[in-house]
């Protein structure tokens, strides 16, 4: 097995090459279905990731991530620089949505461009900069994209077969932890809002929402928006972007009608959203309808593209029972090989402090334990003069109480409007300290971006999520809400060290830290590093 050749590098990393031979070994020479690749930041796995992907590039394969700035940075990595085209192709093509390519004839962004909406489809023209690109992906060893876009191409299996990809030998998903929880809110999940539907269509629902959680309550309303759709789909003067919006939605409620066939579980949230002017000075409420379990959505839109499949994380769920987080997935009776890395960076530079440990800030016990954790937040603060540092909130409105008793007025506070752009503002401002609910994973903190992360609130998941409250209180699965925890732990603790040269000090504040810990599995690089 000549692995210098599949490797997309001129070198391996320490334990690069062996967890490539044991991956490989376990896919090919064993025939399992399932490869497991827990590794750390800074192991290299998306280069393993492609290597792997080289060596079944006979079948050819899928790679893809949730997360969409890991796609964005695997295509700047591994894929042409140009678009297809121009002529830039390779065996490793990337694809996005339509929104991030421009019509060359029109200048718009594809997913706006009036050539939609003519008599000739995108598909069948020449010039067409989406569409080139999709061509090119059909014909590569490897196709880099989301699992949203993967997903959308399972739907559209079904209604255009010769507009999608043919299924593959292998599926690699990458960041593969939040793969359960991702697929129950954002892509077997339903939500009505003005994003999701055509503005016609939301005017005439808005003010039909019922104001009850009880899903008996909205089936009517379901029934409304799934006619409204249809029928809109069928005029001639629609919009490109409303097309998609409404092929879309009717997808998910015909998936959702034969969950309801199946007596499946799904369970309603309602969430305030700020006043629509352009309909009415009544508050608004956009209702979302999630499933308890994904399973079998992903058995049918996701587990049937491909034979084998590479997950790859910092820290699995269930990593102490693996198979049971397999059968939450989908993949009940797999043969599997775990793999597990181990870290790289010297634990002197990422040490998970523990010794300025306060109380716990549970719901019962934050009121209690607040001056004297703040009076830590404060000191550590003022320890790292002139140092960057992350403060882990879990909410937002902690963020904002905070910061007002913070000792220091260089601090920078994640508010609920900014999305991807927190960590530029920030370190834009010149501010040293941010303040933030949402920052455990997704963002490369290197070097002088910040020096330490503070956990002031252990995060739990939401008990006000109506799945984890059904999880938890109907279920009473209590290893599931403590181990969702422990990897939103695991995942901000890699924020900071992203190098073997890099450091940064991670203090725990929030005692509920050791009742985590003491539940819940972790990686020996992870509990290596505690208590320096």
């Amino acid at each position: 097995m000549d692995l210098e050749k599949i490797f997309p590098h001129p070198s391996f990393r320490k334990h690069q090459k062996s967890t490539l031979k044991k991956a490989i070994v376990a896919l090919n020479d064993q025939d399992k279905d399932v490869a497991l690749i827990e590794a750390p930041v800074g192991s290299g796995k998306s280069a393993n990731n492609i290597a792997i992907a080289n060596y079944f590039s006979e079948g050819k394969s899928f790679y893809t991530s949730p997360q969409r700035t890991l796609v964005k940075q695997l295509q700047e990595d591994y894929c042409p620089s140009g678009l297809a085209i121009d002529g830039e192709i390779s065996d490793t093509m990337a694809l996005l949505g339509r929104q991030n390519y421009k019509c060359r004839q029109s200048l718009q962004m594809s997913d706006k461009c009036d050539f939609r909406k003519s008599k000739i489809p995108c598909s069948e023209r020449e010039d067409c900069t989406y569409n080139k690109q999709k061509e090119a992906c059909k014909e590569a060893n490897t196709i880099v994209t989301t699992f949203a876009m993967l997903i959308t191409d399972s739907y559209l299996k079904l209604k255009k077969p010769s507009a999608s990809f043919d299924n593959r030998e292998l599926l690699i998903i990458d960041e593969a932890h939040s793969i359960e929880e991702d697929t129950a809110s954002m892509f077997a999940g339903i939500e009505f809002s003005p994003s999701t539907l055509p503005e016609e269509v939301w005017i005439q629902i808005h003010d039909r929402i019922p104001h009850s959680e009880k899903l008996k309550d909205h089936m009517d309303l379901i029934d409304k928006v799934d006619d409204l759709c249809i029928d809109y789909a069928e005029r001639l003067d629609i919009e490109p972007d409303d097309k998609d919006k409404v092929r879309h939605m009717t997808s998910k409620i015909e998936y959702f009608r034969q969950e309801m066939d199946n007596r499946r579980t799904w369970v309603v949230d309602l969430n305030e959203m700020g006043e629509w002017s352009r309909l009415t000075s009544r508050q608004a409420y956009v209702p979302t309808y999630t499933p308890i379990k994904v399973d079998r959505f992903l058995m049918e839109k996701v587990w049937s593209r491909a034979d084998k499949i590479v997950f790859s994380t910092a820290r699995f769920p269930f990593r102490g029972n693996i198979k049971r987080w397999l059968r939450r997935i989908g993949l009940r009776g797999v043969e599997y090989e775990f793999i597990s890395v181990p870290m790289t960076f010297p634990k002197e530079n990422r040490p998970i402090i523990t010794r300025y440990m306060g109380g716990k800030m549970t719901n019962k016990k934050e009121k209690k334990h607040w001056d004297v954790n703040v009076n830590t937040v404060n000191n550590i603060i003022n320890y790292h003069t002139d140092e960057r540092g992350v403060i882990h909130t879990q909410s937002y409105k902690r963020a904002n109480r905070l910061a007002t008793e913070l000792d220091t007025d260089s601090y920078y506070v994640h508010d609920r409007r900014e999305k991807g752009d927190v960590i530029t503002n920030w370190l834009k401002s010149g501010k040293r300290v941010l303040l933030s609910p949402a920052i455990k994973e997704g963002v490369d903190l290197i070097d002088e971006k910040c020096r330490f992360q503070i956990l002031f609130k252990v995060p739990y998941p939401h008990i006000y999520d109506s799945r984890v409250e059904f999880i938890v209180k109907e279920l009473n699965d209590w290893k599931w809400y403590y181990d969702k925890t422990a990897e939103g732990i695991v995942q901000s603790v890699g924020r900071g060290v992203r190098s073997d040269t890099d450091f940064c000090f991670y203090y725990v504040v929030d005692g509920s830290f050791k009742d985590v810990m003491r539940k819940c599995d972790v990686p020996d690089w992870f509990e290596e590093a505690k208590g320096l």
